[in-house]
């Protein structure tokens, strides 16, 4: 099963819960994305999130340290907000995680 909901504006790091065992699927994309959005100004940015001023500054200096293929956190557990609250990514084990 594949889930696809729109990203929170609160995000969380977790590197130690799950073992990451491969690189997202749309990588090249995703560094395309980066490259233009790291170009941007941070008040651009932040009329594009449409978010405040310290969920922007936060975001801005995310994107400035952000790599693309180490350090990561599963998507299921990046998340904060009530949509993400009622999965349960924090009581999941490894076995519900896999693909079916």
């Amino acid at each position: 099963m594949r889930i696809i909901i729109a990203p929170a504006k609160k995000m969380v790091v977790d590197t130690d819960s799950f073992v990451v065992d491969g690189l997202p699927q749309f990588l090249e994309q995703t560094e395309r994305l980066k490259t233009v959005l790291q170009s941007m100004s941070p008040k651009d940015l932040q009329v594009l999130w449409k978010c405040n001023d310290s969920i922007a500054k936060l975001n801005v200096e995310r994107l400035k340290q952000m790599d693309l293929r180490r350090n990561l956190t599963p998507a299921i557990l990046s998340y904060e907000g009530i949509q993400y609250r009622y999965m349960a990514p924090s009581v999941m084990e490894t076995t519900h995680l896999e693909p079916v």
